[in-house]
């Protein structure tokens, strides 16, 4: 009896590995012209594994009932309209076959306002050329992150080492690799850019042996949107030390690579009864 039922579950688990395999690779090409087998057979296969295709459909609940997903068209579809979003649009950035495009669309109807063609191989070029680098920590640019367009159309973006500026014809206008740029970008009543950034070299004499890349200081930064340069820089330790924070850059008593991580520097564009206009909100 004992032999029976192990010979039965061996058979089990061996014909559900071939059906399991088998149905993976007809759902996986049951949209291409693929022949099972040479051909041989070739409908009854599609018979047999026709559940494992249905459900290689993505099915999900709406809080109605369930819907089998249909194939999504390239580009934007919308499906609320309200007049909250006429004159919302979005700025976002992708890579389309060998382009990296910023488009910019209005989301009330999907149509593109304008489209953006940065050349990430020459960005990347004159990055790793730039001055101040790092010895090691660079790597090719594949994307833009934090994209924001300025009132001549033109857009201003973190690298993830620096930040690039290009015009509305798509042309590199400047690049600045002298600090490292990261996470998010924001724009202030004056149209300058704010912006995490951290030295590329920095030191504390409270911080032993703990010099240049060792750690991360990370500053709050403001930049010249016309040419790139720093009108004010200030790192969050040192903000931390003047108000007798310190401690809180040594987690009991050691040291991280990453203190602080610095999300954002969001500026206050409006006085309200918690802040005034020009003041700086910190996400770490």
């Amino acid at each position: 009896m004992i032999r029976k039922l192990f010979i039965l579950t061996i058979g089990s688990s061996l014909f559900l590995m071939f059906w399991t395999s088998l149905s993976y690779y007809v759902g996986l090409h049951a949209n291409d012209e693929v022949k099972v087998f040479g051909g041989v057979g070739n409908k009854l296969i599609q018979f047999i594994v026709f559940p494992a295709k249905m459900t290689k459909r993505a099915i999900y609940y709406d809080g109605k009932g369930f819907l089998k997903n249909k194939k999504i068209p390239d580009g934007v579809s919308v499906f609320l309209k309200d007049s909250l979003y006429e004159n919302l649009n979005i700025l976002t950035s992708y890579r389309n076959k060998d382009k990296y495009i910023v488009e910019l669309l209005n989301v009330g109807d999907g149509r593109t306002l304008k489209k953006w063609y940065p050349n990430l191989d020459l960005i990347s070029k004159k990055t790793n050329e730039g001055e101040n680098r790092l010895d090691g920590l660079f790597q090719s640019i594949n994307k833009l992150n934090h994209v924001k367009m300025l009132s001549d159309s033109s857009i201003v973006s973190v690298t993830g080492y620096g930040l690039v500026k290009i015009n509305s014809e798509s042309k590199i206008e400047w690049i600045r690799t002298d600090y490292e740029a990261h996470h998010s970008l924001e724009l202030d009543h004056d149209n300058n850019i704010w912006v995490p950034s951290k030295r590329l070299k920095s030191s504390f004499k409270e911080l032993k042996n703990k010099e240049n890349s060792d750690f991360w200081d990370d500053l709050i930064m403001k930049i010249n949107p016309k040419n790139g340069d720093v009108l004010f820089e200030k790192s969050v330790i040192e903000i931390l030390k003047e108000n007798n924070l310190f401690d809180i850059v040594i987690k009991n008593g050691n040291l991280e690579m990453d203190p602080i991580h610095l999300n954002d520097v969001h500026p206050v564009l409006s006085d309200s009864d918690f802040w005034e206009k020009g003041d700086l909100l910190l996400s770490a």
